[in-house]
């Protein structure tokens, strides 16, 4: 029997990168997201290959073979929500660990390089993320070093 379309992309939701593992030797990086699937709390993988015209993606989930379960549209639509919620948890996550108005100026210029389109579907909310952070340090005033300079994070 045919299990293609038993999961529309609609019953998958709050997705949030719990873990990332890059394996620059082997040539492969994996990306693990809590989610739900129907409601129930699971995981989905992300294989991410890289080869030399290119890269391909491998998605499977914790409990069931996801891949199997989606339309081949809705496959599309979750590899292009992953990377997606993968650029904005790798970089949520560098933003929560800055400790000073330096490295905010430093995330400002890793913002400003990246051209990746996944990332610049986050980018605001991000760059909201940032600014904040930035008054926060601000306010405790954790870095002595650095001028009292205002530092534009806006593009």
């Amino acid at each position: 029997m045919d299990n293609k379309g038993t999961i529309a992309i609609e019953d998958i939701t709050d997705i949030v990168l719990a873990k990332a593992d890059y394996h620059w030797n082997s040539g492969y990086n994996e990306f693990t997201f809590a989610c739900k699937i129907n409601g129930k709390e699971d995981e989905i993988y992300l294989t991410e290959q890289r080869h030399d015209d290119g890269t391909s993606f491998i998605i499977n989930s914790k409990t069931d073979d996801i891949w199997e379960k989606l339309s081949p549209n809705d496959a599309y639509k979750l590899e292009d929500l992953l990377q997606e919620k993968r650029q904005y948890g790798v970089y949520h996550n560098k933003i929560e660990k800055i400790t000073t108005l330096r490295e905010c100026e430093y995330m400002k210029w890793d913002f400003m390089e990246n051209d990746n389109p996944y990332f610049n579907r986050v980018r605001s909310q991000l760059q909201a993320e940032l600014n904040k952070k930035k008054e926060e340090l601000a306010l405790l005033d954790n870095d002595k070093d650095v001028e009292n300079d205002d530092i534009d994070l806006t593009f």
